[in-house]
């Protein structure tokens, strides 16, 4: 009698251990089911918030803004059914209208635990908002300065001027904070964007004073200019029908120069590039003037983005770089400027 009540509760000990470590299993399974819906509806979302504030910011109208996200959602696996576009403004943030485009999606799935008290179905659930705002950069900004004279939209503009300079010895580098870091400084700036050093500084308030970098650095111009251009080049960033040129990836456009003797194809005027991930679109500080001699101080009143077409090498070598400005870009970071005007840098970033 004891053996068969010992043998009873083995199997009864047995059959409940089981059914744990199966329950266990199979929650385990939800719960991973889940999490990789959950981020396939997230990175879905965001693409198509952007996607629609995008619309918003180059004046095609808050239908044009809906209909694009919705597109870009469809195309990411989510159905119409399942998402709520919209073009609120941002409350309290700012003095603009119709500014953001918001996302949100409910995707429902089949479960094997987590749904045993709601019919075997469990929902996933992703939002995501975009807004279009003036942006101050924390990375991303090409050791260059442009005075505010020279820019105009859709002609090339020296970002890099050679020899004779306008003014002496300064021929547009800047010596960006920490001060003195001399040529590989400025080349680093250039392939990677001043900003990613832990001594970086960019201030978060305009106008701000920084120093010029004297000297005309042509080595330096032309090694970082052409390891950009070369990047661009090998991942397919200068192919207009590329992958790279989605709504929110936009690297170049058809006709693009890809050198300054290339016939001379300005970008379209709704042009958008995105600074996050192509390697000839960037951020430069624009000057108030750039009336200085030698090593001088000189005054920062704004930011914009420009697309690098390269470097000409002038009389002895001496390197010019020119690229076309664009009031809009994509920028990854960045701070948003509430309250400033819908000018200038404007970016097109995930909010919340």
């Amino acid at each position: 009698m004891f053996l068969r009540n010992q043998k009873g509760s083995i199997l009864a000990f047995l059959t409940i251990s089981m059914t744990v470590i199966v329950s266990f299993a199979a929650g385990v399974m939800d719960i991973g089911l889940m999490y990789e819906n959950r981020r396939q509806l997230q990175n879905g979302v965001d693409g198509a918030a952007l996607a629609g504030a995008m619309e918003l910011a180059l004046g095609n109208g808050q239908a044009k803004a809906v209909n694009t996200a919705l597109d870009y959602a469809q195309r990411n696996g989510i159905t119409v059914s399942n998402i709520d576009a919209g073009y609120p403004e941002v409350a309290n943030e700012g003095p603009y209208t119709d500014n953001a485009v918001v996302v949100a999606a409910t995707r429902h799935l089949s479960l094997l635990v987590a749904g045993i008290f709601n019919n075997g179905a469990g929902d996933v659930r992703a939002q995501a908002t975009a807004v279009i705002a003036p942006l101050l950069p924390t990375e991303g900004v090409w050791p260059w300065g442009v005075p505010q004279s020279d820019i105009v939209p859709g002609q090339l503009i020296p970002l890099k001027v050679g020899a004779p300079p306008p003014v002496a010895g300064n021929f547009r580098p800047l010596d960006l904070p920490p001060l003195g870091g001399g040529s590989n400084a400025y080349q680093d700036g250039i392939e990677y964007g001043y900003g990613h050093g832990l001594d970086d500084y960019i201030s978060a308030t305009l106008p701000w004073d920084v120093y010029t970098e004297t000297g005309n650095k042509v080595g330096a111009t032309k090694e970082g200019v052409d390891y950009l251009v070369g990047l661009a080049a090998s991942s397919g960033q200068d192919d207009p029908s590329s992958s790279w040129n989605e709504p929110d990836d936009v690297c170049t456009w058809p006709g693009a120069p890809k050198n300054p003797s290339d016939p001379d194809v300005p970008p379209p005027a709704s042009w958008v590039g995105n600074a996050s991930v192509c390697y000839r679109v960037g951020i430069i500080p624009i000057l108030q003037s750039y009336d200085v001699h030698g090593m001088s101080m000189v005054t920062v009143v704004g930011w914009g983005a420009f697309y690098l077409i390269g470097y000409s090498p002038g009389p002895g070598g001496l390197t010019y770089v020119w690229g076309y400005f664009n009031d809009m870009a994509i920028i990854s970071g960045g701070r948003t400027n509430w309250g400033a005007p819908l000018s200038g840098l404007i970016g097109v970033r995930l909010w919340r």
